[in-house]
């Protein structure tokens, strides 16, 4: 990803607990906390790569949520302050194992988390790009545009941590609808 320079951008690649649609609303389906609405291990909201402009251009954050965002909010993370390379992109990465979570920048580890605590909860893969977020400096139109480019994401899950249900499916084969052209053509004269 290519992070803006403007100020007062809060662009960010993070994860958020998905329960699925049969949960609930939204705020059940991604609750972090551990409560009547999530029992076992509460899900977790991880942040890969979440930058503020005025931190400097070469840092950003990774950081991890869970137990709700009120009284017993707890959070953990560090600062990652990565090289881009010559066309101005940085590479964030996150491995997701049971009990263990693995941030990387540009390849190379920068955090390692390793807890029972850590979410089994999937999650679903949110990009955004926030003006304003935590400085409080008006945003300068001549910095505008701003872009948060993302060029490429990539996802896998380890064979051995899938069920039946995840994974690569093959698609089914596209219906076919026959068309008039496809229909043999008619003698204007029968015979």
């Amino acid at each position: 990803m290519k992070l803006p320079k403007a100020n007062c951008m809060w662009p960010a690649f993070w994860l958020m607990p998905d329960r699925g649609l049969k949960t609930g609303p939204q705020w059940v389906r991604s609750d972090t906390g551990k409560g009547k609405n999530d029992p076992g291990v509460g899900g977790m909201e991880m942040d890969i790569v979440e930058y503020l402009s005025a931190w400097g251009h070469q840092r950003y954050n990774v950081a991890f949520h869970w137990d709700g965002y009120q009284k017993a909010h707890k959070t953990m993370g560090t600062s990652a302050y990565v090289q881009a390379d010559k066309d101005g992109y940085i590479v964030g990465g996150l491995l997701w194992t049971p009990g263990q979570i693995i941030a990387y920048g540009n390849g190379k580890e920068i955090a390692r988390w390793e807890s029972p605590r850590i979410s089994d909860v999937q999650a679903h893969m949110i990009l955004t790009n926030v003006t304003g977020g935590w400085e409080t400096d008006p945003i300068d139109d001549k910095q505008l545009p701003a872009d948060f480019t993302v060029d490429w994401i990539r996802v896998w899950q380890r064979s051995d941590l899938a069920s039946g249900a995840d994974g690569f499916h093959e698609p089914p084969p596209p219906v076919v609808k026959p068309t008039l052209a496809d229909s043999p053509a008619k003698s204007p004269n029968p015979p």
